[in-house]
This record gives C-alpha cells, sequence and structure tokens, in this order.
C-alpha cells in the first residue's frame, strides 16, 4: 500500500505519556481534517487482541483469550452433531450414521483450518518500518491484507463507535492508523475499552507517535 502525500509533519506537545490531547490535536494540520467517523466494519463484544512486545524491534497484537475462547467454541461445538451420529452408528450397527458423521467431521476439519485466521496476527516491526495486517475472515465481514510503511503513520487515533438504537448490537472501540494523507487504516476493534486504551497507549510510546482519543457520545 503507498501514500504520497506533500504534508510535513507537525511538532505536538505531549503530556508525560506521550500523548497528544485534544488541545493539541487540534493545532495539528492532519488532525484537523481527519475524519471521527469509525470505519471498523465489524467487532467483537469482548477483547480480541492484546498487545505483546516480541522484543525491541517486533510489536504484536495477538489473539487474546476472548478471541481464543470464542473460535474453540465455534469449533468444537459442530462436532457434536457427528458425536452423536456416530454414538448412533455404534449402537444401531447403522452404516448410513457412520457415513453421515465421517462425512459431517471431514467438512467440519476442513473449516476450522480456514478458520484459524480468523484474528490473525498483526505485526508492527520497528527496525523495517513496517506494518502489517493479514487478510481474516471476521465474524462480520472480511478484512483485505494491508502491509505499509510506519513512516507514513502520523497518528494514532482511537474512536468509540456508539451502536444505533434501532440496532440489536453494541458500542465498541476501535484503533486506526492516521496516515499523512489523512486517511486512515483500521488495525482492530472490540468492546473492552480500558484494554484497548492501554494497548494503544503502549503501541503510541513503541512507535513515538501521538494518540488522540475520540470518544464524544
Amino acid at each position: 500500500m503507498s501514500v504520497t502525500s506533500h504534508l510535513e509533519p507537525t511538532v505536538r506537545p505531549k503530556d508525560n505519556r506521550g500523548v497528544t490531547t485534544d488541545d493539541d490535536a487540534e493545532a495539528d494540520l492532519i488532525a484537523s481534517r481527519v475524519s471521527q467517523t469509525p470505519i471498523a466494519r465489524g467487532s467483537s463484544s469482548f477483547r480480541s487482541y492484546e498487545l505483546t512486545v516480541v522484543d525491541h524491534n517486533l510489536v504484536e497484537f495477538r489473539p487474546a483469550f476472548g478471541a481464543r475462547s470464542f473460535e474453540l467454541l465455534n469449533t468444537i461445538g459442530p462436532f457434536l452433531l457427528p458425536f452423536l451420529l456416530f454414538s448412533c452408528a455404534i449402537q444401531s450397527h447403522s452404516w448410513l450414521c457412520g457415513a453421515a458423521s465421517f462425512i459431517i467431521v471431514v467438512v467440519l476439519v476442513r473449516r476450522a483450518r480456514a478458520r484459524v485466521t480468523q484474528w490473525p496476527v498483526i505485526e508492527f516491526r520497528l527496525a523495517q518500518r513496517r506494518f502489517r495486517r493479514p487478510p481474516a475472515d471476521l465474524v462480520t465481514s472480511q478484512t483485505p491484507e494491508i502491509d505499509l510503511s510506519l513512516d507514513e503513520v502520523h497518528a494514532i487515533q482511537v474512536l468509540k463507535r456508539i451502536a444505533p438504537p434501532n440496532e440489536d448490537t453494541f458500542d465498541w472501540y476501535e484503533l486506526n492508523l492516521v496516515l499523512r494523507d489523512g486517511s486512515r487504516v483500521n488495525v482492530f476493534a472490540h468492546a473492552d475499552r480500558s484494554a484497548l486504551h492501554s494497548d494503544a497507549t503502549q503501541l503510541a510510546a513503541r512507535l513515538a507517535l501521538p494518540l488522540w482519543f475520540h470518544e464524544s457520545t
């Protein structure tokens, strides 16, 4: 992903955490034109990612316990049906039950392998100055692969998405990368506010980038 821009980075005062405040962001030329509309295509009602510092060069967002547990239940749960069919085959000596259970198991195993990448590992390689988010087959949507230079990133943005009253859904928070042309790239989204804020703050410090919170209700 290549982005070109004629904008020069501006100098912004930071607080003792290295996080710019809303007033600081208002003085930023790029911040003044960056949208505060959520861009994530979907979210989870639990913490789906957690920040992991692998070493001084690599920072990753890995599937959190909630995501791994969801995948486990989502994968193992459907196997109950072929298990019951297989039990039926043993008790009744019916080859039809046995064949049906075998076919269902084969289909589910193939499906389980495909779902392993539902929450893929997201990488920030500091020495190489690269960000990579593999493609993902999420519950609500599919997201394409993104691979871009960290030199194109101007700031980190945290937004709150408020669920409309007529939707049977929930509020969520999303972490976005703001590029130097004012466009944004979503990293991930979930409903755990404190966890996402903590991870975003650590990431901003690691990347030496300003962090903008927008949570107006």
